[in-house]
Order: structure tokens, then sequence, then C-alpha cells
């Protein structure tokens, strides 16, 4: 996680799951921790995917982010309101 300018807002900056432990459900786990840890705080939470991260991006999607805008490169960005 990274602080937005003037605390705004909030970015899910990096996640990686192992490949050993994927399908298991720590990707989803790991989301909904961050999502309940801020839950209440009147923030919105950020995050951009790279167009090699379809696995993260469709895990957000399922988890409440809405898809805003892709930039030139292919990366998604996500927005979360709290």
């Amino acid at each position: 996680m990274s602080a937005g300018e003037k605390n705004k807002g909030n970015e899910l900056w990096m996640v990686a799951i192992h490949k050993d432990f994927q399908k298991k459900g720590y990707g989803k786990k790991m989301v909904q921790g961050v999502l309940d840890k801020f839950k209440g705080l009147n923030l919105m939470l950020f995050a951009r995917c790279s167009p090699e991260s379809e696995k993260m991006y469709q895990l957000l999607l399922k988890n409440g982010f809405a898809h805003v805008e892709t930039s030139e490169e292919g990366y998604r960005g996500m927005i979360y309101e709290l």
C-alpha cells in the first residue's frame, strides 16, 4: 500500500502470490484483508494492473473494484470506494 497525495486515497501497489500457492484463495484473502482494514475510513483505493496481470485484474473486479481507464501501455487503472 502507498498513500496518495494529501492522503486522499491509497494505492494497492504490488501484489504477488507464488505459483505454489495460487488457486488456493490466498490472493482473495489478502485483497479482502486490505479492504477490511480500510473499511469505514471514507477513502478510495486505487490499483494499477499491468497487461500481464489478468488474474489480479479479475480478482479485483470480483472484489468490487471498478475499471476506470487503460493507459496507452495497457495498464488498467482501478478504483474502490470505501
